[in-house]
Parts: structure tokens; C-alpha cells; sequence
């Protein structure tokens, strides 16, 4: 955020670039800055970065906010609560992810303009793995997707789902959580309470978000799962050593936990 470029990323802007970079294959999210932060006095300068010192921008003397998820002066934004669902869902799931390489279909679009076709991609062992969609674009109205079969390896398919411009999501096939095997879900893990799985759902994701392997894991899913809204999820707040879940608009807990 410049004097002469003042662009403006809202909080889905980042999440939706966040959650396609996990779904291409991503095992390290990065973020530039993730807190911002206040220049100190330097002994014959400021810190400033300026054009007429040599950096491309011109920023404020004393101000590095950037916009961060925690911005300068401590206030917790939208977009945290947004890169938060990540977050905890890498916590406790990252390091099966990370051994998941990313199938990305040749029909996905190339050309960034493109509105009407889908994009989406598989992260998975052969077996296993996570789906991830996005019909998400910058200030673009993309085109709706109904009643969409996407195919999984091993000659299945993912049941039907319904995308809307705007829409941004991913979810587990053939996954395992607290011993549940999970064949697919339509609903995203965020974390884990201690022998519980939290799991959150899109809007009009329907009453059936999950599909069992066998009646052991339906019986171990009731006993273990927690199903959260996508708007809850972004309010809750895992406290005490991860021991428990808290859900309020207020985020003092998440920056003291």
C-alpha cells in the first residue's frame, strides 16, 4: 500500500490464492508480512523504504502495516480469520498433505481470463488425497458449475457438487480421521480436539457431507466429529493447548493461546 499504488486484497483475495497454492502442490505458505509492524528510529535515519533511496515504492516513515492478517497496531482482520482455517487444518493434517503430490487436469484453464471453465485439482498419493476447487477470480463473475463429477484416481468420482462464482474449497477422499475411514466429504477438516476431528461446511452443502466406509466408521464418526458452518469456523478459536474449541466474534484468546 504506496502513495502512488494503493491496492486493495480483501480477505477472500488471500484465501482463495492461499488455498489454490496448497492445491498445486504447495508445502510451505509464506506470507509478506503476516503481522505489521512499526519502523524504528534508526540512529542517523529512519527506515523508510522510498523511491528516492533506491526501493521501487514510496511507504510511510513510521507505518509497515501492509494490510497484514494482524495489522500494525495488533487489530485482527477478516483475511486472519480467513488464512486461520488453513492454519489450524496444516497444524494437525500438514504433514499428510505434504506427502500428497498435486494432479493438476490439463483442462484447467491457462489463460487467467478465462471464466467459464472450471478449475480444480487433486492432491493424493494414487489412492488418497484431498480435492481442491476454485471458481474464484479477482474482481471476475465466473461461470456456475451444477451437479459437477469430478473423477478421483482409480476410476471413481467425487459425488456431485454444485459450484458458484465465488466459491473456494477442498475436500477428503479415502481419508481416515479418528479412526472414521472417510470415502468423501463435503465438508473441510480444520483441526483436531483431542480425540474429536472438526470438520466445517460450505453454505447449502446439504444434510449428507459424508460417505463411510463401512458401519465401524459411521459409528466412530458420530462419536468423534464436530461439524462447524463456514461462518462459525471462522470464529472459533482453538484455546487452551488445543484442549478446547471457543466460538465468539472477539480474538484476544487466538493472540495470547
Amino acid at each position: 500500500v504506496t502513495a502512488h499504488r494503493r491496492t486493495v486484497a480483501t480477505a477472500r483475495d488471500i484465501a482463495a490464492v492461499a488455498t489454490v497454492k496448497l492445491g498445486s502442490g504447495v508445502n510451505l505458505l509464506g506470507y509478506y508480512m503476516y503481522c505489521g509492524g512499526t519502523n524504528p528510529e534508526g540512529k542517523l535515519t529512519t527506515l523508510q523504504e522510498s523511491r528516492e533511496t533506491g526501493y521501487p515504492n514510496d511507504l510511510p516513515v513510521k507505518s509497515y502495516d501492509f494490510r497484514a492478517p494482524v495489522r500494525e497496531f495488533g487489530q485482527v482482520s477478516d483475511t486472519f480469520r480467513e488464512l486461520k482455517l488453513l492454519s489450524y487444518f496444516t497444524r494437525d493434517f500438514g504433514t499428510v498433505l505434504c506427502s500428497l503430490p498435486a494432479q493438476i487436469p490439463a483442462e484447467n484453464p491457462a489463460d487467467p481470463a478465462d471464466t467459464t471453465h472450471l478449475r480444480w485439482s487433486l492432491r493424493t498419493d494414487g489412492s488418497r488425497g484431498y480435492l481442491f476447487v476454485n471458481n474464484y477470480v479477482r474482481h471476475q463473475t465466473l461461470a456456475e458449475h451444477k451437479d459437477v463429477s469430478l473423477p478421483l484416481p482409480g476410476g471413481e468420482t467425487f459425488p456431485t457438487l454444485s459450484v458458484k462464482s465465488g466459491d473456494f474449497f477442498f475436500f477428503p477422499f479415502n481419508m481416515e480421521f479418528g479412526g472414521a475411514k472417510v470415502r468423501t466429504a463435503r465438508a473441510t477438516p480444520l483441526c483436531t480436539l483431542g480425540e474429536k476431528t472438526v470438520f466445517y461446511a460450505q453454505d447449502g452443502a446439504g444434510a449428507r457431507l459424508f460417505d463411510f466406509a463401512d458401519e465401524k466408521s459411521t459409528e466412530a464418526a458420530r462419536r468423534g466429529f464436530i461439524v462447524l458452518s463456514r461462518a462459525d469456523a471462522l470464529n472459533t478459536w482453538r484455546v487452551d493447548g488445543g484442549t478446547r474449541l471457543i466460538l465468539a466474534g472477539a480474538e484476544s484468546y487466538a493472540l495470547t493461546d
